[in-house]
């Protein structure tokens, strides 16, 4: 088994750009709805779950994937769970499931950016201790 030290670099989650959040959140999405659909459970338990894993994604990727695992976990829950065969349906109860998912996503995905920052921002001892055992000029080695 390769052994990896843990740094302050490594110990964060890397931030998925857009296509690979979108995919990871499409994977996520498929399956639990499949989960959902095949375990027959009630629509709310539905709808909970979808809001776990639009949630858990979003807080992995940037606001445009977040956006789009929204809309692909939208098109699953209403396609599939409250509709039949995949049918979308534009009613009530999808616009309100679309803008549930839509504040979750954006949420999540800027509550794991704040969560990097504030993380991986140097501290204030770090950047007022003066840098020792270096030269204060150019390397003689350079010239």
């Amino acid at each position: 088994m390769l052994f990896v030290p843990v740094a302050p670099d490594t110990a964060r989650l890397p931030r998925l750009a857009c296509p690979q959040g979108s995919g990871l959140g499409f994977g996520v999405g498929f399956t639990l709805t499949g989960v959902v659909v095949l375990a027959a459970a009630r629509p709310v338990l539905a709808l909970v779950i979808a809001v776990a894993g639009v949630a858990l994604v979003s807080v992995l990727t940037t606001v445009p994937g977040a956006l789009l695992v929204a809309a692909q976990s939208w098109g699953l829950h209403v396609g599939f769970v409250a509709g039949h065969f995949g049918e979308l349906s534009f009613d009530e109860h999808a616009q309100r499931t679309g803008a549930l998912l839509v504040v979750v996503a954006v949420l999540a995905s800027v509550l794991g950016a704040v969560a990097r920052s504030v993380r991986t921002a140097p501290s204030l001892s770090a950047r007022a201790s003066p840098v020792r055992g270096r030269a204060a000029g150019p390397s003689p080695a350079r010239s």
